[in-house]
C-alpha cells in the first residue's frame, strides 16, 4: 500500500481482463467504449488467456460499431508480473462479466490502483475502488466522467488499494484462517 502508483494523467489505456468467452462480457465493454467520448483518445486493451472463436465475433462487433482499427487491442497469454505491469498503465479497468463470485481481475485492479467500472454482478456492488452499472450506456457515461476526474479517480484508487491490502491480501487472509483454527 505504501508503494506509490502512477497518477491518473500518466495512465494511457483502458483495460478489460478475463477469458475470451461470452460470459466475461467483452462485447458489453466494447459497446460502452464505442458509446463513450474517449474512444479516440484512449486505446482499449483486452486481455484473455488465449484467443477463441469469440474473438472473431468481437472483431466483427468492432467493425460494426465503426471503431478505429487500432482502438481495441487483443492480448493473450499475459499473466503474472507482466499483467500487473499492464494494470499499472491503465486509467480504468472495465468489466462486463455476466456473473462473478470473486472477480480476481477487479481485485488485481484494486491492488494496482486502477479504478473499475463494472456490470453489477455477484459481490461487485460491495467492492470498494470503483462503480457499478447496469447498461453499456451507463458504463460509457461513467468512463466519460472518470477518465478526466482526478479527485474522483484518486478516491476510487485509494479505496481499491486499501481494500486490496485489508480485505484481499493473501497474508492477511492466511492469518484470519489461522486465527479461526485456533
Amino acid at each position: 500500500l505504501a508503494k506509490p502508483i502512477a497518477p491518473q494523467n500518466l495512465r494511457n489505456r483502458l483495460i478489460a481482463v478475463g477469458s475470451y468467452q461470452w460470459q466475461k462480457g467483452f462485447d458489453f465493454v466494447i459497446r460502452a467504449f464505442a458509446a463513450s467520448l474517449v474512444y479516440n483518445r484512449f486505446t482499449l486493451h483486452l486481455y484473455g488467456q488465449e484467443y477463441s472463436s469469440y474473438c472473431a465475433s468481437l472483431r466483427d462487433l468492432i467493425r460494426r460499431l465503426e471503431l478505429p482499427e487500432k482502438s481495441v487491442v487483443f492480448h493473450e497469454k499475459v499473466s503474472g508480473k507482466e499483467l500487473l505491469f499492464e494494470y499499472r498503465r491503465a486509467r480504468l479497468a472495465l468489466s462486463g462479466s455476466h456473473s462473478e463470485c470473486q472477480p480476481l481481475a477487479l481485485i488485481d485492479a484494486n491492488a494496482s490502483g486502477v479504478p473499475f467500472i463494472s456490470r453489477n454482478s455477484g459481490c461487485i456492488q460491495f467492492m470498494p475502488g470503483g462503480t457499478i452499472v447496469s447498461t453499456f450506456q451507463e458504463m460509457a457515461n461513467q468512463i466519460n466522467i472518470l477518465v478526466d476526474a482526478p479527485s474522483m479517480w484518486q478516491n476510487f484508487s485509494d479505496a481499491g488499494r486499501t481494500a486490496a491490502y485489508e480485505l484481499y491480501h493473501p497474508d492477511r487472509n492466511v492469518q484470519k484462517i489461522l486465527d479461526a483454527i485456533r
